[in-house]
């Protein structure tokens, strides 16, 4: 893959892509010169700044607080969905269209994990990454 390939198919401002090769690592680098500086390329990443001042401290007024735990299941939060919109669409994709009444007759599954996210690990080894109902749901509230 070739700069001009990656800047084909980038919609990013600024992309790089990393490959291990048999003598080293080849950096492929692909930005768009309306938000990015020619000089970017030979600046190390962690001199590039990608927020001004004042953005960052929008940011971290949002962020002044951190929001409690919810200690919810999220089945229990498509549930209480469910039981007073069971024909809206839970899931709406190009080809395929899933009601909440649809997903609670579907659904089964343990009661700790929503979902495991597998890896290949540092080490080479599978790893799974277990997210549980009660995370997700605090993440999705705020």
């Amino acid at each position: 893959m070739e700069d001009e390939d990656i800047a084909a198919f980038s919609t990013q401002a600024l992309t790089i892509i990393c490959f291990l090769e048999a003598d080293g690592l080849r950096l492929c680098l692909s930005f768009d010169d309306r938000f990015c500086s020619r000089d970017l390329e030979r600046t190390q990443l962690r001199h590039i700044e990608t927020a001004s001042a004042e953005d960052m401290q929008q940011i971290w007024g949002w962020n002044a607080s951190v929001p409690g735990n919810v200690s919810t299941c999220f089945h229990d939060a498509i549930t209480a969905t469910a039981t007073h919109l069971p024909d809206a669409p839970a899931v709406d994709g190009w080809d395929r269209r899933f009601t909440y009444a649809y997903l609670m007759h579907a659904a089964n599954g343990a009661d700790n994990a929503l979902f495991v996210v597998f890896t290949s690990g540092s080490t080479g080894t599978p790893k799974g990454a277990v997210l549980t109902h009660s995370g997700f749901s605090s993440a999705t509230r705020y």
